[in-house]
């Protein structure tokens, strides 16, 4: 009885059981999403493939259509539409979801209205 409590006490402080718990408990889907995908190798908040950006922009605007995602990354990367998760794969081209901008890029800001703007890096832009 003893060895079973033990191993059972020595798996929970393992897999940082009341830790999880707690994450869990404490911050909504969205806050987890964003938190997981920051620590990934291939995404971040605005760099790499911008899942973070991007599921910020989903919450926070819930655009009807999907928006066209443009990466200016200089590395090939898949444009991540699976995070909107809608049947409807209609893609508009008003709004656009443009990531990983740097000043050396050329992007014609003119012909848009900026609804949000991260650091100067991800936009998400309406067609005026």
């Amino acid at each position: 009885m003893f060895l079973i409590l033990g191993l059972l006490s020595i798996l929970i402080m393992k897999v940082e059981f009341f830790k999880k718990s707690y994450f869990i408990l404490t911050k909504n889907f969205h806050q987890r999403f964003i938190i997981a995908y920051n620590k990934n190798q291939f995404s971040g908040f605005c760099s790499k493939e911008s899942h973070g950006y991007i599921k910020y922009i989903q919450y926070n605007f819930n655009p009807k259509y999907l928006p066209t995602i443009i990466n200016l990354s200089d590395r090939r990367v898949k444009l991540p539409y699976w995070i909107f998760n809608q049947n409807n794969h209609m893609i508009k081209n008003d709004k656009i979801i443009l990531t990983n901008f740097e000043s050396d890029k050329v992007f014609d800001f003119n012909n848009y209205l900026v609804i949000d703007n991260f650091n100067n890096k991800c936009f998400f832009l309406k067609r005026k």
